[in-house]
């Protein structure tokens, strides 16, 4: 009894492998299910018989269907299999000691909290991701989040979304965010750089906030590390090295020894065949053009505008030309009306030099 409360204490297993019936209830508990609710599922004669149970014979039991239906949309608004990939996931992380039960738990309370209301998952944006992390007490660089999602994008059950067993998953990365030591950006009165010149604080540093000051520390610590890490194969760094003199002489030595050897294999191969010509070709970075390109620009005025402009003005320029032809028409029709006869009478009387030197001006 003293080692199971060491262990219940700690929030591990006792035994790395296996499980006691009160740690498959604490673990039941953990995952905000009722205490008894995985041990009801487990077969009696299994439970009456051992004290323990294996993780493999768990994983077994989980395969062969025992805690589907208990699980399938009772207790929590998820199906059966999905509730199966978060215990199968619990159970993987608790062997490897990587959490906790109280690790657990308060990682489904999180989740919980920060999920979509359609009950789909969390989404995968960082600064959901972040709160989330942040309320489990955990950080992570924004760099390794980023990478962390780029490597699962295509394995999720849904797009943009990220389920509990891919958070548990997460969790593995991260740190605790009391082990993590704050870090001052101020510098002394006195300090110099190699050169004899006064440092200066960085302002941006002072003025960011407390997570922001987190996730710029944890992304220079990630790149110092990857600083002294040796590149792999799906690097995307990795390039077709150059070859030296001597490197070049040897590799091209046996190129020709491996091709002539094939040739004297081959039974189709001819005598008279040419020697092949080998062309070191050395990768030149393309080299971008940095030449003013003028950018398309969006006319003001469409043409149908511009065309009801122009038919505007022709029509006011004609008002204008023929105002005082359409001033005397006007005058006379009015005089016409009031005085019969007018306009036969005044066409009939010769028009004085005044009003011609009127007419013609």
């Amino acid at each position: 009894m003293h080692a199971q409360g060491n262990s219940t204490f700690s929030g591990f297993p006792e035994q790395s492998g296996y499980y006691s019936w009160a740690e498959l209830r604490l673990l039941s508990t953990s995952l905000g299910l009722p205490c008894s609710l995985l041990v009801d599922c487990i077969p009696s004669e299994i439970v009456n018989r051992d004290p323990l149970i294996s993780t493999k014979v768990l994983l077994r039991l989980l395969d062969m269907g025992y805690f589907t239906a208990p699980l399938h949309f009772t207790f929590c608004m998820k199906s059966g299999i999905y509730n199966i990939k978060v215990i199968a996931k619990c159970l993987d992380l608790l062997d490897s000691r990587s959490l906790s039960f109280n690790a657990i738990r308060e990682a489904n309370v999180a989740f919980s909290a920060y999920e979509h209301m359609d009950q789909k998952g969390m989404k995968t944006d960082r600064h959901t991701l972040t709160r989330c992390l942040k309320m489990c007490g955990m950080a992570v660089s924004p760099k390794q989040l980023s990478a962390y999602l780029t490597q699962r994008m295509n394995s999720r059950a849904e797009a943009g979304r990220i389920q509990l067993y891919e958070f548990l998953e997460l969790l593995v990365l991260c740190e605790p965010r009391d082990m993590i030591p704050p870090r001052d950006g101020r510098v002394s009165s006195t300090a110099k750089t190699p050169r004899d010149v006064y440092e200066l604080d960085d302002m941006r540093s002072l003025l960011a906030t407390p997570d922001e000051k987190l996730a710029l520390q944890l992304n220079q610590r990630i790149q110092q590390h990857e600083r002294w890490m040796f590149p792999r194969e799906n690097d995307k760094l990795l390039r077709t090295p150059i070859l030296h003199k001597e490197n070049m002489r040897k590799y091209l030595k046996e190129a020709w020894r491996s091709s002539h050897q094939a040739d004297a294999v081959s039974p189709h191969a001819s005598y008279d065949k040419s020697p092949e010509k080998w062309t070191l070709v050395t990768p030149v970075p393309h080299l971008t053009c940095r030449c003013y390109t003028p950018k398309q620009i969006t006319p003001i005025l469409s043409e149908e505008e511009l065309e009801a402009t122009r038919r505007e003005k022709d029509n006011l320029q004609y008002e204008i030309e023929t105002l005082a032809e359409r001033s005397a028409w006007q005058l006379n029709w009015k005089m016409d009306y009031y005085i019969p006869g007018y306009r036969e009478r005044t066409a009939a009387r010769p028009k004085s030099g005044v009003e011609q030197s009127f007419l013609i001006d």
